[in-house]
């Protein structure tokens, strides 16, 4: 039963993965003509699309703010049920980040979106 259970979902995370390569591109392809400055890390935007997803990796860390240097909440793991609320793009680090609650951990905390796995256009933070 394992074996088949991890069957099912290596091959949802593979066409989640094909399905967010296209959508996900898509989402944040609109430039954000002015992004805010790094709010620091505690930073809890309002805005929530509600966009269902995943990780892409086991061990994925949750962190307070959408920075390396902010705190590790915890991990998320492949197959969690996550809802995308946003995204924003760190200039600093160079990388985009999502603001996500992890359902299955019952966290909402930042996470580099090339870890996540999402169907659907996220807002901007």
């Amino acid at each position: 039963m394992r074996n088949r259970l991890t069957t099912i979902v290596r091959a949802r995370t593979a066409v989640a993965a094909g399905l967010a390569a296209c959508l996900g591109t898509l989402a944040f392809a609109t430039p954000v003509s002015a992004a805010p400055a790094f709010n620091g890390c505690g930073w809890s935007p309002a805005n929530n699309t509600r966009a269902a997803g995943t990780y892409r990796k086991d061990a994925v860390n949750i962190r307070t703010g959408a920075d390396t240097s902010c705190q590790i909440i915890t991990s998320g793991y492949v197959g969690d049920s996550l809802v995308v609320r946003c995204g924003w793009f760190n200039s600093g680090d160079g990388h985009w980040w999502d603001y996500v609650t992890d359902n299955d951990r019952g966290v909402t905390g930042w996470s580099r979106d090339d870890l996540v796995i999402w169907v659907g256009a996220a807002k901007g933070c």
